[in-house]
């Protein structure tokens, strides 16, 4: 036998002599976090020391060991870097070192829905799938109306009828040409031949007075 081989099976045997530790499935996870927790009260009952690298893992450390002013409202990130630096960080080292680029510092513009007429479709689609109850999705419901685009209800896609080949429009549906707005494809998508029910097409949106755009 190698000596490394050697060496791995006293590691073992010594391992499973341990009566708190092993090799075994039973001497990890809940109950030995238990058994942790149990021995480190043992040792703060009787003055024992635990084992301290067992001792920060499962059971964390005391922060008050750590000579830090908890009394105060000031951040601690100051003061403590890491556990295991022996002087403060340099803040201000810190700070410097992080390059933010300019445009960070542009703040967004307000009432977004005020620029709805400038986005492109497949930012409106964004703004009407992805912020559900804001603002911005009644803003892009009511720029896609008026770009001609309707919504079906119960499929809940929208269809914009072929300018080329507009669809015949009975009393109570529409049939021909359409494209719809593919949502798995983020794209558009077109239908040849399909029949849409008018009931099943929601109308205009209602804008509130602050909402509405002046043409």
């Amino acid at each position: 036998m190698d000596g490394s081989r050697a060496g791995q099976s006293e590691f073992i045997m010594s391992a499973s002599s341990d009566g708190q530790q092993g090799t075994s499935a039973k001497n990890f996870g809940v109950h030995t976090l238990n058994r942790l927790m149990e021995s480190d009260q043992k040792c703060r009952v009787t003055g024992q020391k635990n084992r301290p690298d067992v001792s920060v893992l499962a059971l964390g450390l005391d922060l008050n060991t750590l000579d830090l002013r908890l009394t105060g409202m000031d951040p601690l990130y100051p003061q403590l870097g890491t556990v295991w630096a022996k002087t403060p960080p340099d803040v201000n080292r810190i700070n410097n070192d992080v390059y933010t680029p300019a445009c960070y510092d542009i703040r967004p513009p307000h009432d977004l829905y005020k620029h709805v007429h400038r986005l492109e479709e497949p930012s409106l689609f964004y703004a009407f799938y992805g912020m559900p109850g804001d603002e911005m999705q009644l803003a892009a419901a009511g720029e896609l109306y008026r770009r001609g685009w309707r919504y079906h209800m119960d499929s809940m896609v929208w269809f914009l009828p072929d300018a080329a080949q507009p669809p015949m429009v009975h009393e109570r549906y529409q049939q021909g040409k359409f494209h719809y707005w593919d949502k798995a494809k983020w794209c558009r998508g077109v239908r040849d031949s399909m029949t849409l029910i008018s009931d099943q097409l929601e109308g205009e949106p209602e804008l509130p007075d602050f909402m509405k755009r002046a043409e």
